[in-house]
């Protein structure tokens, strides 16, 4: 399949070893079975289902990278002790992240962070850099768990401190997303929170292709750790097998729900599988036929001002029906 070929060229693998795995690579590979998406979209490769035979699979894909989450200037294991991956916070990342970026002339790209956790240096930092912050709450706390009144109060305090660092790094535009895509369900509720965040200035941001590597960096950061270089190579080509699974079916759902192609919105997740294979990211879509655009640019496509029956955005109905029906290939 060219996908696992492509994926295989990526993380420098250059065959595949037939032979029984190790212990260490056994264990490695039952993580990624408690993982229900990822492992569903794994047997599915794994059994010839869904085979991609077209060089540019993405041809005429237009998308904007966004991020989500923080890390922090340096890290501590006293206080991260439950985090595996808490040796991701330092400013060798940050910058290995920002380097990639100009590195492919990528437009300033927006991380959405929840309040609590920046870190003012790293944000001023990658602030100075070009690119910018967006609002993903102070505690991450999705809608559906709050009432109105609760979730604006989030939304309002991630506001105040975000506009102090704003201060000093002033920025066009003003992002905002919701924490796991949870919209509020209530009418009366989405109404006042639509209002909140109209009148604080705030463009909504969602997202059609999910990227899933917040799900695998555990598995990579212990593999790290241990220095089982198996399971680290491993993680990658399975990151890229699911990655394509998911923007292939993003873009079938997306065009079904437009009657064409529209513009994408990709979130990869702050930890240390993206900053390690971030360039690797952007040129593997590069590769195969997909274009980079600002946000702005993906978001003044028609598409997103488009909402379902249930009067989620369109983008949030793309997520929901890849998990459905990555989820159903495991039944």
């Amino acid at each position: 399949m060219l996908f696992l070929v492509l994926a295989l060229s990526l993380v420098n693998c250059n065959r595949l070893d037939r032979t029984r795995p190790s212990s260490s690579l056994e264990k490695c590979l039952a993580e990624f079975k408690r993982i229900p998406e990822v492992d569903a979209v794994l047997q599915s490769r794994d059994s010839g289902q869904d085979s991609v035979t077209d060089p540019e699979p993405f041809k005429g894909i237009e998308i904007a990278l966004t991020l989500n989450g923080a890390i922090l200037a340096t890290a501590n294991p006293d206080a991260d002790a439950d985090d595996v991956c808490y040796k991701q916070n330092n400013l060798e990342n940050l910058q290995k992240l920002i380097d990639t970026l100009k590195q492919y002339n990528l437009p300033p790209t927006v991380d959405f962070v929840n309040a609590r956790y920046v870190d003012t240096e790293v944000a001023g930092t990658w602030l100075a850099a070009g690119n910018q912050l967006g609002n993903l709450t102070y505690d991450n706390r999705r809608a559906v768990q709050l009432d109105a009144h609760d979730f604006i109060s989030d939304a309002s305090k991630a506001d105040e401190r975000l506009a102090v660092i704003w201060s000093q790094h002033p920025q066009p535009t003003r992002y905002f997303r919701y924490p796991a895509l949870k919209t509020v369900k209530d009418e009366n509720s989405r109404t006042a929170v639509e209002q909140y965040l109209a009148q604080a200035g705030y463009t909504t941001v969602p997202y059609t292709i999910e990227s899933m590597d917040d799900r695998l960096a555990d598995i990579y950061c212990r593999a790290q750790d241990a220095g089982d270089k198996s399971c680290s190579t491993m993680v990658k080509l399975n990151y890229y097998a699911v990655l394509m699974d998911t923007t292939l079916r993003a873009k079938s759902a997306a065009r079904q729900l437009a009657g064409r192609d529209p513009s994408h919105i990709l979130v990869l997740f702050m930890n240390q599988l993206t900053f390690d294979t971030l360039a690797q990211t952007i040129a593997w879509y590069q590769r195969l036929g997909a274009r980079f655009i600002s946000l702005d640019k993906a978001l003044a496509d028609p598409f997103y001002k488009m909402t379902s029956n249930d009067g989620d955005p369109m983008g949030i109905t793309v997520v929901n029906t890849v998990r459905d029906e990555q989820l159903s290939l495991g039944k």
